[in-house]
């Protein structure tokens, strides 16, 4: 009897999974670990120099916790990231229901309109919000010459959130329609079916569908909001974010980039490159004030049965 010896084949490896990971490795390095550690070790190094590790201070972080400034645009930076978070969250829920879950003409135009905030630089519609109502805007020009009415200003808080709310809220409002429509219908129709009310619908079965995605919403809206730049740089006015501080820092004011360095540790960093505007109110106070007016801008196949008009929907205020 003659043994047969089993043949062992060797698998070629492929080099294709090495090559992609080796690329996204170096993208990883150059352009996100090798910025953000050269920013972490300049904090760290003496007012004007670059770090050299023979020095180290923290100077640079004393003065950002310590300095009044630098406080004021913090403290205003998380203010306003807050309070654009939960009005673009409150706004975006319920029109997102409505999409979602009742039968409204121009459906596909509004969701195609919904994409434009994505894919729009913030501060054209930031821009657009002067253009409108600023101090020479054409509305309020209109409603001044024609009811004597005087508009309120546009630049500051109010402007700021108002337009951030207009750009973030998109967010929101993609992440809970897609829940809402991939939900299965047969989960409220079995809850009414029960006994139970319009409310507890609502708070039951449609609300824990919308929670999840609308935290992911919303924290996306936070990270936006804490690095935005283009629309504080519009409408700010006198009020200073961390983002536009930073340019200060830079181009407004004498360059200092181990100041620079302990401050940008503490924001997100800007997601649009800042270009010139020369159109942002000055303030006026002083030298330093006037280099500040030149400033840069730089599924699942359900279908969920929709209600004829608002009237029959789910929502227990227009029950």
């Amino acid at each position: 009897m003659t043994a047969t010896m089993p043949v062992t084949t060797r698998r070629r490896r492929s080099v294709a999974p090495w090559i992609a990971g080796g690329m996204t490795l170096f993208v990883l390095v150059a352009f996100l670990l090798y910025p953000i550690g050269t920013t972490l070790l300049n904090s760290f190094a003496p007012s004007g120099e670059k770090y050299s590790g023979s020095i180290v201070t923290i100077e640079n972080l004393v003065r950002f916790w310590t300095s009044s400034q630098y406080k004021n645009a913090q403290i205003k930076t998380v203010i306003i990231g807050l309070a654009v978070t939960v009005l673009s969250t409150l706004v975006a829920v319920p029109v997102a229901y409505f999409v979602a879950r009742v039968k409204m003409p121009f459906k596909p135009l509004i969701l195609s309109l919904s994409i434009i905030p994505l894919i729009s630089p913030p501060f054209i519609g930031a821009y657009s919000w002067v253009i409108l109502f600023g101090r020479s805007g054409i509305v309020s020009q209109y409603l001044n010459a024609w009811f004597g009415f005087q508009m309120p200003p546009i630049y500051g808080f109010f402007g700021i959130i108002l337009a951030m709310v207009l750009s973030h809220f998109t967010f929101v409002f993609l992440f809970v329609l897609g829940a809402l429509t991939a939900a299965d219908p047969h989960l409220e129709e079995s809850a009414r079916v029960m006994g139970a009310s319009r409310w507890r619908v609502a708070r039951t079965v449609i609300l824990p569908l919308a929670i999840p995605p609308m935290l992911a919403g919303a924290m996306i809206v936070l990270i936006e909001a804490l690095g935005e730049f283009g629309i504080p740089a519009i409408l700010g006015g006198e009020v200073y974010v961390l983002s536009t501080l930073m340019y200060f820092q830079i181009h407004g004011l004498a360059f200092q980039p181990t100041a620079l360095s302990g401050q940008s540790l503490t924001v997100p960093a800007p997601s649009r490159q800042p270009s010139p505007d020369p159109q942002r109110p000055r303030s006026g106070q002083g030298a330093t004030q006037r280099d500040r007016g030149r400033l840069g801008l730089s599924g699942r196949g359900h279908r969920p049965r929709l209600h004829d008009d608002l009237l029959h929907s789910h929502l227990p205020a227009l029950a």
